[in-house]
């Protein structure tokens, strides 16, 4: 409370308050939670550790070095920014943001920056399958390149993951087309192979579900002794035996498949 004094005498008194404390600390660890392109971007952030003693009162948001009109509640940890303008924030903008936090004492210091570039990561690559099997242990996987979702930045190459179900860490190869041959692979091993597509913002979701490749060729035609013979017939049946393939293509027969032309058409079934 304070009086003002003056030959007359004293003033009534006069209440005031004071906060004691400091600015509160930067909000935390800033990071872009979704965005949708030529539409809105949301951004998120840890609470600040120390408040300062007082009460944080809202926080402010930072957009290219311009503090925005919108504040955000004391207790809300989250942003979302409209960037509906073609020409402020087309396709591969650059936009950086900051927050603080306010108390009664005052502003925090900024965040670190978070620098967003308007845009998504690519959908899913489709349609992959073995191409060509140039040997045993060699084959060629490709997909379709069209893997642009609508409104966003064009794929620049391609993350190929190859799976030998060992459990280890799997190593992405870079493709810059929509293919890759591999030359190594170990004749009899199993593979699975997935393939995410890489724009300016970052890597897509991996394709599902993931390409079966074993290894090996089909096998070699059973010819001359090996080939399909009569064995034993009756009014109703006909019994045939044949022998292996000289060679299985690297694996294991899986089955054989029968088929019959019925009158010499021609045409088996």
């Amino acid at each position: 409370m304070a009086t003002a004094v003056n030959v007359a005498g004293e003033s009534d008194g006069q209440l005031g308050s004071i906060e004691v404390g400091d600015p509160p600390s930067p909000p935390l660890f800033p990071r872009r939670t979704s965005i949708t392109p030529l539409d809105h971007v949301t951004i998120e952030w840890d609470l600040s550790l120390d408040t300062g003693c007082l009460p944080v009162l809202y926080h402010k948001i930072n957009r290219d070095g311009s503090d925005l009109a919108d504040i955000v509640a004391p207790e809300a940890n989250s942003f979302t920014d409209d960037i509906t303008s073609t020409t402020d924030y087309p396709l591969g903008t650059l936009i950086t943001y900051m927050i603080k936090a306010v108390n009664y004492a005052g502003e925090s210091e900024y965040s670190e920056p978070l620098p967003i570039t308007v845009g998504q990561p690519p959908d899913s690559p489709t349609n992959v399958i073995v191409a060509v099997r140039y040997s045993e242990t060699a084959v060629r996987i490709q997909w379709d390149a069209d893997v642009l979702i609508t409104d966003n930045l064009a794929t620049t190459s391609y993350l190929v993951y190859l799976d030998d179900l060992s459990g280890n860490e799997i190593r992405p190869v870079e493709a810059s087309t929509p293919q890759m041959t591999f030359s190594d692979l170990v004749l009899g091993q199993s593979y699975q192979v997935s393939v995410s597509a890489v724009n300016a913002i970052g890597e897509g979701e991996r394709s599902t579900p993931a390409l079966d490749v074993y290894t090996g060729v089909t096998p070699s035609k059973m010819i001359g002794s090996r080939a399909p013979r009569h064995s034993s017939s009756t009014s109703t049946s006909i019994t045939i035996e044949w022998l292996p393939p000289a060679y299985n293509g690297g694996s294991s027969l899986l089955e054989y498949r029968v088929y019959h032309d019925i009158g010499q058409t021609g045409v088996f079934t």
